[in-house]
């Protein structure tokens, strides 16, 4: 029978809903190329949680790299070994496209599909109960337009738990997640309106602190003008410009893999970036659905910007060095002006 049960710190307890592990799995999108160790391994996850829709997309192998011809055949023959019962489709380049248009077409390619689904690339290594986690939330916001995505990282510090089993949050973290089409109809890869977008105050509104503000507004403007290849920041617009949420688990569910030399972009060990898998028992509403801000800023300032600026002290350096590069940033976002 169904219910709730109110706990301290404002929390709800559902608990006809428990973390049934290995079933009930959504579509799934799994997203490979060229690390056949780390596909392995994802791929043995997925099995062991045997969707029963699969959606496999591969990248082709990149101009003058001899050595990926063999690791992308590699990988193709891994996930060939689907050996449960489901519906299955591929998408399979023989050329390479690279990270932005490979993930970004083959995402949209699966939504073409299905209504919601998971997002697993090569190197995004999952906890069982990941999978369950992901359909609860997606059903449980499948109509609520304020929330955009469900991840599966959480970098909330301890000092910030309470009860629940997720918060929401305004960074989409992308190793290991779900959406619904009805949110990423609004992607655009090319991230028209980025300048009235930032002409307009949004990230003030998104961002109360400078320096952040700064750091992500640098971001955004150098995916716009092709400085960064990938496909994710202009997922990072398209929720902050509509002013969306994320739903993040309390522990984290998800193990990045694949920070080591043949990384796209996390090409060394990062001990910021990297946290083992936990595991949740039950889903545990939040009582309010509000942006968790400590969490945020938390992951902002100890995380985020630290992590990739490598600075021991995210307040001393990093800030300096950003406050240098917003006056860039914003002659940077005049000449996107005639580019909306």
């Amino acid at each position: 029978m169904a219910g709730c049960l109110r706990l301290a710190h404002g929390c709800f307890l559902s608990w006809n809903e428990p973390m049934s592990c290995g079933s009930g799995c959504p579509p799934l999108l799994f997203l490979v190329f060229n690390r056949p160790g780390q596909t392995a391994r994802v791929f043995e996850a997925i099995a062991q949680a045997r969707p029963a829709e699969l959606y496999i997309a591969a990248d082709g192998p990149r101009v003058g790299y001899a050595e990926d011809v063999k690791a992308c055949a590699e990988v193709r023959e891994i996930v060939a070994g689907v050996n449960w019962d489901c519906e299955l489709k591929t998408l399979i380049h023989e050329q390479n496209l690279g990270c932005r248009d490979a993930v970004s077409k083959a995402i949209e390619w699966f939504f073409s599909h299905v209504e919601e689904g998971i997002i697993l690339e090569d190197d995004c290594l999952p906890s069982d109960c990941f999978f369950s986690y992901c359909g609860q939330l997606l059903e449980a916001h499948r109509h609520d337009q304020q929330v955009m995505m469900v991840s599966g990282n959480s970098y909330r510090p301890e000092y910030l738990e309470d009860c629940a089993s997720y918060y929401y949050s305004r960074l989409p973290r992308v190793w290991g997640w779900a959406t619904w089409r009805r949110a990423w109809s609004h992607y655009d890869v090319d991230m028209a309106g980025l300048a009235d977008f930032l002409k307009g105050g949004a990230m003030a509104r998104l961002w109360k602190d400078p320096d952040i503000r700064a750091y992500w507004t640098r971001k955004l403007l150098d995916t716009r003008l092709g400085r960064i290849n990938t496909w994710d920041f202009q997922w990072y617009y398209t929720i902050w410009r509509l002013e969306a949420m994320v739903a993040r688990p309390a522990v984290n569910l998800v193990e990045n893999i694949g920070m080591d030399e043949n990384a796209t972009h996390t090409t060394a060990y990062n001990e910021r970036l990297a946290l083992s898998r936990g595991t949740l028992s039950k889903v545990v509403h939040p009582a309010e659905r509000i942006i968790d801000e400590e969490a945020d800023l938390h992951e902002n300032l100890h995380v985020e910007c630290a992590a990739f600026h490598h600075v021991n002290n995210p307040l001393q350096r990093w800030r300096k060095r950003l406050r240098q590069r917003w006056k860039v940033g914003r002659r940077i976002s005049q000449r996107l002006d005639g580019g909306n």
